[in-house]
């Protein structure tokens, strides 16, 4: 049985944008309250030029048992009750139960310090963690560098 070049076509076209969608990803950035108490979590959202002054990225709730889903439905976007924004100083305050997790941000093919346009679009100014065993302050590269790899599509700045 013989295949002409029109014939193998379409198929080629299926499998090149089947290999280019498989190395789509985006990496999430997941406050981890680890401890027995409920933490609050105070993050500042950088104002990038070109971008709309309002904030509209909700944070985002899991078990922390379950973070490593990648399943979007699983994360409980949080109503506006359960947050404080402050459009201004663009500062989001959650508090966050014990064996909870927060979504924070995402980046779309994270690659980390290797990657200057990763450095340069690093969405967080400061992050703050305070519980009762104290707080942790993270300002500048510093927000970027207090997640900890876990795999390339997740990484964790974990409150013990």
């Amino acid at each position: 049985m013989a295949f002409s070049m029109r014939s193998l076509l379409p198929i080629f076209i299926a499998l090149l944008a089947l290999s280019i969608a498989a190395c789509s990803y985006s990496t999430d950035f997941v406050v981890v309250n680890n401890s027995g108490q409920t933490i609050e979590v105070r993050y500042k959202i950088k104002r990038f030029p070109n971008e709309p002054s309002t904030l509209t990225a909700r944070p985002a709730k899991i078990a922390a048992s379950q973070i490593s889903t990648r399943d979007r439905r699983a994360w409980r976007n949080l109503t506006p009750d359960e947050f404080q924004m402050n459009q201004e100083t663009r500062i989001i305050t959650v508090n966050v139960l014990p064996h909870e997790a927060l979504w924070v941000t995402s980046m779309f093919h994270y690659f980390g310090d290797d990657d200057p346009n990763d450095v340069a679009s690093w969405p967080v100014d400061e992050i703050t963690l305070t519980g009762v065993e104290g707080g942790m302050t993270f300002t500048g590269d510093k927000s970027r560098k207090a997640f900890e790899y876990v795999s390339r599509v997740l990484y964790t700045l974990t409150y013990k």
